[in-house]
């Protein structure tokens, strides 16, 4: 049985997530204020203040955090005793179900990620799940599209995977992936190719795919290294030429330390993954293949390119010995320097159908991270990487009023993220599915 001061403060709740709907009518997707905006008082919270929380009352209107109104506002939030932060982002994911659509969204907005960037994707299915997108009661999102590889490259074998699941068409079987899923691309001629038909598709960045690029001569044409090999890192510097004449921002998915260096050599944006995430996939090359240089590490902080930690695959280390010497020479390592330089982390998951919620376990299982500084990250650092041009990750007047507010401390316990009392996304409420949608049937 509730007690009776959480029954009552979720009947206020209930009564101003009404109002909220009220005061604003969805149009185009967008909420927009009536010609008297109401404000709201979010009363008794904690709030995060850099590395602390501050005791201080807050007001939204339209949508965003708003000055004292002045007068009485017209309705007051409980949140007595709960630690507000900014809402979590997913830096690396792919949504590649139009029918789990609900699922995915719903899963996001209960871990508190309300900010995702899709790094591989296809235009037919972002067709289908565009308008359950970018509004203020679901999650916001933005997509690469069709990566860039090479033939027999990473991630074929995936989007081959699709095509036997249903999701893609069978005729996109083989060759059909080409243009479809994936840009497959020999060299320079192929890029030009390609290259209007894959703007046509409106990405909002683009991702190449770099995989051993240390040793792109010999796998290119070699059949044991199919699904194995990534683009040719020579056509890195030509991608990111047009798409920077587009406007658009270069991600890299990278493995090893050479494939980290051929991304940042090639003029990319943002690091996809972090460097040793190969570790699995090519147990036969020694540790130091995965380690950067302060070199690597100071060139990435000088063209401030963020990397993405991706290091939810650590517990599949089932060898608790190689999973520590993994660690000890490759992963704190690599961090260690990222961190001198200044180099911004992201935090994502690339974990299907997940979120990263359990990255950021993973992190603080491991040590990575301290809880301030994984907080600082995940809430704040990773949602301005994805949306450049918009004010979030931030709890001030004229940011976007969105915020969660947690049951406890996450600085002191950081299980605290899980212990969500309260949504709030641009001014609204959120209010959850009961029970949460399921994703369809898949193999």
């Amino acid at each position: 049985m509730l007690h009776a001061d959480n029954l009552m403060r979720d009947i206020r709740r209930i009564i101003a997530f009404c109002l909220c709907t009220l005061g604003c009518a969805p149009v185009g997707g967008r909420a927009v204020p009536s010609p008297a905006a109401r404000v709201y008082e979010i009363r008794g919270g904690h709030w995060l203040a850099g590395d602390h929380f501050e005791d201080r009352t807050m007001y939204m209107s339209a949508g965003r955090f708003a000055p004292a109104p002045g007068r009485a506002a017209d309705s007051v939030i409980h949140v007595d005793g709960e630690y507000v932060v900014p809402p979590f982002a997913e830096a690396h994911n792919h949504w590649l179900e139009p029918k789990g659509i609900r699922a995915y969204v719903q899963a996001s907005l209960r871990d508190g990620v309300f900010y995702v960037r899709d790094m591989g994707n296809a235009p037919a299915i972002r067709s289908q799940i565009d308008t359950a997108l970018n509004t203020p009661t679901s999650v916001d999102f933005v997509s690469a599209n069709q990566g860039w590889t090479a033939p027999g490259g990473h991630p074929l074998q995936i989007a081959q995977q699709f095509v036997r699941f249903g999701v893609f068409p069978a005729a996109w079987a083989d060759s059909g992936l080409d243009r479809n899923v994936v840009n497959v691309v020999r060299d320079s001629a192929d890029v030009a190719a390609r290259w209007p038909a894959f703007l046509q598709g409106h990405p909002d960045f683009v991702k190449v795919f770099l995989l051993n690029s240390e040793d792109f001569a010999t796998r290119a044409n070699d059949s044991a290294y199919v699904y194995r090999r990534g683009i040719n890192p020579a056509l890195v510097s030509e991608i990111v030429r047009r798409a920077h004449a587009a406007g658009l921002r270069v991600a890299a998915h990278i493995y090893t330390a050479a494939d980290f260096r051929a991304a940042l050599d090639g003029g990319v944006d943002i690091i996809a993954h972090f460097p040793g995430t190969g570790l699995l996939t090519e147990p036969q090359k020694p540790l130091s293949a995965f380690a950067i240089t302060d070199a690597d590490a100071r060139k990435a902080a000088e063209r401030r390119v963020p990397v993405t930690t991706t290091l939810y695959w650590l517990p599949e280390i089932e060898d608790s010995l190689a999973r520590e010497r993994a660690l000890a020479e490759v992963i704190r390592p690599n961090l260690a320097l990222l961190r001198k330089h200044g180099v911004r982390i992201l935090i994502g998951s690339d974990e299907f159908r997940g979120t990263s919620s359990t990255e950021a376990d993973v992190l603080i299982r491991f040590g990575l991270f301290t809880p301030a500084d994984l907080l600082r990250a995940w809430s704040v650092e990773t949602p301005r990487d994805i949306f450049p041009g918009r004010r979030i990750g931030e709890l001030s007047s004229g940011a976007e009023a969105s915020f969660l507010a947690l049951r406890g401390n996450p600085l002191t316990d950081f299980r605290s993220v899980h212990a969500i009392a309260l949504r709030v996304k641009q001014g609204r409420v959120l209010q959850l599915d009961v029970p949460p949608p399921q994703f369809p049937g898949i193999p």
